[in-house]
């Protein structure tokens, strides 16, 4: 049995889900839009709902969907968002996004989508929708994101440095301008491993950042604290 993640301002059951409370969701959930005051934010394949949690303590007067296909996340995701101070700014919705429709224009996506190409898969189907890329493909995701997102919007996701060039060439297809970037290290002699990316519509200079997470074993860096002082105990 997972033991429930306790963070400052609310709590995530991850007993359900596939894809445990982990650092990938929490980076992406603390350093998204920071340039940004949106008030209607849209999180993909939201899992436990931690992304869609910490973006509603970041943003008082937003709006949240989160939507995800896998019944028991799903659920999971429910009782979590009406568990926590937010419940009433949070809904958690059962489908497939790439069958989503709204009449809606998002302020802001957050994703951290499934990534895992070349590797076998699990018997069990729930960890395959949250870790297999076949199951959310980028192409489609972003195609999707394009038509949900306002001018005016903004996408954020977290994803694996082999993955970079992938997704920058889609998302320049599709006219995305990249916002911002931020290559993440586990520590200051480690190789990158992943990419915080952030698009917009609107053309401009890329704000371009490195941020190691420990500098030593289970000590976080002063950046890496000051990132996620705001929601760790």
């Amino acid at each position: 049995m997972s033991k429930p993640f306790q963070f400052k301002q609310f709590q995530v059951n991850h007993e359900r889900s596939a894809m445990k409370v982990g650092t990938d969701g929490v980076l992406l959930g603390a350093w998204a839009f920071q340039e940004l005051q949106p008030t209607s934010i849209l999180d993909v394949g939201a899992g436990t709902g931690l992304i869609a949690l910490m973006l509603a303590q970041r943003f008082p007067m937003a709006k949240l969907n989160a939507v995800e296909m896998d019944q028991a996340a799903y659920e999971e995701a429910k009782l979590n968002f009406q568990a926590s101070p937010f419940a009433s700014r949070m809904c958690a919705v059962h489908e497939d996004f790439l069958s989503y429709t709204d009449v809606a224009k998002w302020d802001a996506i957050a994703c951290n989508p499934p990534f895992y190409q070349d590797v076998m898969e699990s018997p069990n189907e729930q960890r395959n929708w949250a870790r297999q890329e076949k199951y959310l493909p980028p192409e489609r995701f972003l195609e999707k994101c394009r038509s949900l997102l306002s001018n005016e919007g903004r996408l954020a996701v977290v994803i694996p440095v082999e993955r970079i060039h992938f997704w920058k060439a889609e998302a320049g297809r599709l006219q995305f301008t990249l916002v911002r970037s931020c290559a993440i290290r586990g520590h200051e002699d480690a190789a990158i491993t992943r990419y915080l990316l952030e698009w917009g519509f609107h053309s401009g200079n890329c704000e371009e950042s490195e941020l190691v997470l420990e500098q030593s074993r289970g000590v976080r860096t002063e950046t890496c604290h000051n990132l996620v002082k705001d929601f760790y105990l």
